[in-house]
């Protein structure tokens, strides 16, 4: 069974932001998810850092901080919720375990994103978690990390954006911030997908196909 679906929409952006501004002797950083849940779903928008140090023998974070920060947050946003919290890196160790409980505090079943900063496999490759509790009853307890399903959805600016710089990358040209070239770009996009959405039209006014199998990707 599936707990969760997990859309990661901009953490994963402030992730790297957060790790280009560590102190060197952090070797990776931590911070706060903020989301929102929608039928099964854990939606997370935000994200902020958390002040934290860790050797390979201790862990301590700022817990009066991340408190503080959050309330702040969602004072500005009532409909954002803690929903977990993220790490620089795909490592997971005993300190991970120690950082979650924390978060088991201020949510049930927190989520856990981990962010391939350095690029190890020539991409960011994301992680997302929840833990589950394994042990013996009357004995020692603990808890695993298992992987759940995520996908990653941006809003229509973040894929223009998106968009713009891939295009530099495949053409391999130099930056064109005309605002003229690019509003005319976006337009001949538009129009390319109102032609989809015509013609998709006018195969269901002859009955050749059904209105249900029509899907159209921006």
């Amino acid at each position: 069974k599936q707990w969760y679906q997990r859309r990661v929409v901009i953490s994963a952006g402030n992730v790297v932001d957060n790790f280009e501004r560590r102190e060197d002797s952090n070797k990776r950083v931590i911070g706060t998810l903020l989301g929102r849940y929608d039928k099964g779903t854990v939606i997370i928008s935000e994200s902020f850092a958390v002040p934290h140090q860790e050797t390979d023998e201790e862990v301590s974070m700022d817990m009066e901080y991340a408190n503080r920060i959050g309330e702040l947050q969602k004072k500005v946003n009532t409909n954002l919720y803690t929903v977990g919290w993220y790490s620089s890196g795909i490592v997971i160790n005993e300190h991970s375990s120690l950082i979650h409980a924390f978060y088991k505090c201020q949510c049930p079943t927190p989520v856990h994103l981990t962010v391939d900063t350095q690029f190890k496999e020539q991409k960011m490759k994301i992680n997302t978690h929840i833990s589950l509790p394994i042990g013996v009853k009357g004995g020692s307890e603990g808890c695993i990390f298992t992987p759940v399903q995520y996908t990653v959805q941006g809003s229509e600016a973040e894929q223009v954006s998106l968009k713009f710089f891939n295009g530099l990358k495949l053409n391999k040209k130099s930056p064109n911030f005309n605002d003229r070239e690019q509003l005319l770009s976006n337009c001949t996009d538009m129009l390319s997908q109102l032609n989809l959405v015509l013609d998709h039209v006018k195969k269901v006014g002859t009955v050749h196909i059904r209105s249900s199998y029509f899907f159209l990707s921006a």
